[in-house]
C-alpha cells in the first residue's frame, strides 16, 4: 500500500510538472543596445500556438521591469515595434512592493501593457521585439524582469506581476505563459561608446 501510494505520488508530481511546462511558452529578454542608447524588450516563443485565432494575445498582458530604488529611474520615449499594438508604461511604483506577495524589497516597478487584445506572429524559437525605451535618472546594478505571478504593491492595491497570455498556447487566455528570461543585459548606467572621427589634413608645401 505504501509503495503503491509512493508511485501514485511520483506520477502525480510528474504530470503536474509536465502541465506547468506545457503552459509556460514565452521567454522574455531585456538588452541595452549601445548603438542606439536604448533598452529593447524581446519575446521568444518556445512553441508555435495552435488552433483557431491562435495568435490572439490577451490585452490584459503586462510586462513588469524592475530597478533598484533610490535613483528615480524612469523609462521614457517608449517606442513600439510593429503595428500589432501599442505598448505603454501604465504603472510606476517605487519601493512599495508587498514582500509577502513575492515582490522584492528595495525595488522600483515599471509595468508596461499593450493597448488591448492583439495578434502577433509567434513561431517556435523566433525572437520578436516588442518595444524599446530610453531612461532618465539612475539606479545601481541592472534592470530586470519581475517574475510572472500574483505579486502586488502598495498594500495589495496594485497588481504588478508579469503576465503574458496567448489563446493558442495550452490553457488559452487567462493562463500565464511567461515563464523565464534569457540574455538579460541591461545595466542601469551603461557607458555609450564614443565614436571618434578622424579629420584628414592636406599639407601644402610653400613655394
Amino acid at each position: 500500500m505504501i509503495r503503491d501510494s509512493f508511485f501514485l505520488w511520483v506520477i502525480w508530481i510528474t504530470m503536474f510538472s509536465i502541465t506547468l511546462e506545457g503552459q509556460a511558452q514565452v521567454s522574455l529578454s531585456l538588452r541595452f543596445v549601445p548603438a542606439d542608447g536604448r533598452y529593447h524588450v524581446y519575446l521568444t516563443p518556445q512553441s508555435s500556438p495552435l488552433g483557431a485565432n491562435a495568435t490572439l494575445t490577451d490585452g490584459s498582458s503586462q510586462i513588469t521591469l524592475t530597478s533598484s530604488t533610490g535613483g528615480n529611474l524612469m523609462p521614457t520615449n517608449i517606442q513600439t515595434v510593429g503595428s500589432a499594438t501599442v505598448w505603454s508604461l501604465i504603472t510606476t511604483t517605487r519601493n512599495t512592493g508587498d514582500v509577502a506577495s513575492g515582490a522584492p524589497a528595495g525595488t522600483d516597478f515599471f509595468v508596461f501593457a499593450p493597448g488591448g487584445n492583439f495578434n502577433l506572429g509567434y513561431m517556435t524559437g523566433v525572437e520578436v521585439e516588442l518595444f524599446n525605451f530610453t531612461v532618465s535618472g539612475t539606479c545601481t546594478g541592472n534592470l530586470g524582469f519581475l517574475a510572472g505571478g500574483t505579486q502586488t504593491a502598495a498594500g495589495g492595491t496594485l497588481n504588478i506581476g508579469s503576465y503574458y497570455s496567448v489563446l493558442g498556447f495550452p490553457g488559452g487566455i487567462g493562463v500565464n505563459h511567461f515563464n523565464q528570461v534569457y540574455n538579460v543585459d541591461a545595466p542601469c548606467n551603461p557607458v555609450t561608446p564614443i565614436v571618434c572621427q578622424a579629420r584628414a589634413h592636406t599639407l601644402s608645401k610653400n613655394p
